[in-house]
This record gives C-alpha cells, sequence and structure tokens, in this order.
C-alpha cells in the first residue's frame, strides 16, 4: 500500500507543479475569456450563444423532470394507471422542438463559419507556415 502512495506522490506532485504553471499570467496569456482578435471574438460570442442555450434546455428539461417524479410518484393509496397509447400532439412537439432548438444553434453557427471563411482584405499580411514533422 504504501509502494502504491509514493508512486501516486510522485504523478501527483509534478503534475500539480505543471498545472499551476499553466495557470501563470504572463505577458502572452493564453484565454478564451479575453479574446484580442476579430476571430477569437467571434468563436467566445458564438461559444457563450451555444452554452446559455445549453443551459437554458438543462434548466427546462430538469425542471421538467423533477416535476413529473414529484407530481406522478408511487403512492400506497393510488390505483394502477391508465396505459396511454401513442399521442400526435405529444410526437410532434417532441419532433419539432430539438429541430428548433438545432435551427437557433445553427444560424450563428453557420454566420461565424461563413465570417471566418471571408476573403482577406487587400492590405493583409501574408504569414506562410510549413510543418515537416512527419514530411
Amino acid at each position: 500500500m504504501r509502494d502504491r502512495l509514493s508512486i501516486f506522490a510522485r504523478r501527483l506532485i509534478p503534475g500539480a507543479f505543471l498545472f499551476l504553471a499553466a495557470c501563470a499570467r504572463e505577458e502572452f496569456p493564453q484565454t478564451m475569456i479575453e479574446p484580442v482578435t476579430e476571430y477569437g471574438r467571434l468563436q467566445t460570442a458564438l461559444w457563450a450563444t451555444v452554452t446559455w442555450w445549453t443551459v437554458g434546455i438543462m434548466v427546462v428539461v430538469f425542471g421538467a423532470l423533477i416535476y413529473i417524479l414529484i407530481r406522478y410518484r408511487e403512492r400506497p393509496d393510488s390505483p394502477e394507471p391508465k396505459p396511454i397509447y401513442g399521442s400526435t400532439k405529444l410526437e410532434i412537439a417532441w419532433t419539432v422542438i430539438p429541430a428548433l432548438i438545432i435551427l437557433f444553434i445553427a444560424v450563428p453557427t453557420i454566420r461565424a463559419i461563413f465570417a471566418t471563411q471571408a476573403e482577406a482584405p487587400e492590405d493583409a499580411v501574408i504569414i506562410e507556415a510549413i510543418g515537416h514533422q512527419w514530411w
């Protein structure tokens, strides 16, 4: 047991130092929270949009789940529930709502894709980089 603990400690301590070193804010911090380019601002705005849509959906789904779990839980004096076979309105709703959610996420994503793939202006600096690692 002690040998396993020492192996764990030998891996944990250097890993913790590497993690803390990566969090250092020097002259050039690597952060998504403060973008400095138009491309970075566009990506951050898209990320925020998708994240907030996802959080909103999660709140609605978990709220509905908690309501259903509490409202329709089994009680000792409750009768046997009647089976329900299909509901066209419900099936249409759970088909249309996800399609609308995908549409609300797809529109800003497609706009961002077209904005990042636009032609460079005439006065743009052109940088050519060639990688030869596996050449």
